[in-house]
């Protein structure tokens, strides 16, 4: 079952920030910070197998904060240390199932774990984004959509905007986001969870990241979790989407960044002093809801 520790994989100390939030739980703290710039969007093999050695197996079942967005592709190696069966719940505005490389990349690592064959399905919920839109849904994952390895309940796509795809198999969450996300988890073939938060699924009222807007409300969230912990066994969960300054060594990597990200983010133009406050409060709301 989910243990009530907190881990902090602290990459950019976008999350070391929040510690008087984090002051009521007990934590822990493993230092990434040497290769965390070098390691932003993507990571090589080798600095995949720096961050899998520092994983605990004993730590699995902590509830793990992984900082900015940018090292989502960290949660494909939490999944990878359960054995059993297992259905994976995402959170996020972006998918993440892009086909195109790098492997190991904060865009395509729901492939990762969908490789993985203790992992029965992924549901992807709350996703926004215009990855989901004609020409950029050409490059995700749609083979496991339509084998229902990959379930779909984005926040809204508006139907013009996904031609010639709008057969593909999904349930928006707009206009009844709990009958729609509950008939989805009554039909799941495992109902032993892992939970994946990336923050930027949340409107910017809750949340300040390095990427766009989202849809959801922190309200809605924690009740979609509710109904997760009712009709399921959560055995681990991480969260990302906090905010710091991307500052990357490598030219090519930092120009791919430039196009990456976006220049409208939520954090864009407020203080850290807000960022740090807006991210630690409802980081702590979702570990006090989890801890309930």
């Amino acid at each position: 079952m989910l243990s009530d520790h907190v881990r902090i994989l602290n990459f950019d100390d976008s999350v070391v920030r929040q510690s008087a939030f984090l002051a009521p739980f007990a934590t822990s703290t493993v230092d990434l910070t040497g290769m965390g710039p070098a390691a932003r969007l993507w990571a090589s093999r080798a600095q995949i197998d720096v961050i899998r050695a520092s994983l605990d197996p004993a730590c699995r079942s902590y509830i793990t904060l992984l900082g900015s967005g940018d090292y989502h592709y960290v949660s494909s190696l939490l999944v990878e240390q359960f054995e059993e069966p297992l259905t994976l719940v995402v959170f996020d505005h972006h998918p993440d199932w892009d086909m195109l490389p790098p492997r190991y990349g904060c865009g395509a690592w729901i492939n990762r774990v969908v490789e993985q064959n203790s992992v029965h399905q992924v549901v992807l919920v709350g996703n926004a984004s215009k990855d989901l839109t004609f020409p950029s849904i050409m490059t995700g994952n749609l083979r496991s959509v339509r084998a229902k390895r990959v379930l779909m309940l984005p926040y809204e796509v508006p139907a013009r905007q996904i031609w010639p795809f709008a057969n593909i198999p999904w349930h928006e969450l707009r206009d009844d986001p709990h009958t729609a996300f509950s008939n989805v988890i009554d039909r799941l073939s495992c109902r032993r969870v892992y939970v994946s938060i990336d923050k930027d699924c949340l409107t910017a009222s809750c949340a300040l990241t390095n990427w766009e807007e989202g849809r959801l409300t922190l309200e809605l969230l924690l009740s979609l979790l509710r109904t997760l912990k009712q009709k399921c066994e959560i055995v681990g969960l991480d969260i990302a989407g906090d905010y710091s300054p991307v500052t990357i060594p490598s030219g090519w990597k930092s120009w791919c960044s430039t196009l990456d990200h976006p220049k409208e983010f939520s954090a864009r133009g407020r203080p850290l002093a807000e960022i740090t406050q807006v991210n630690g409060r409802t980081n702590r709301r979702i570990i006090e809801f989890l801890n309930s």
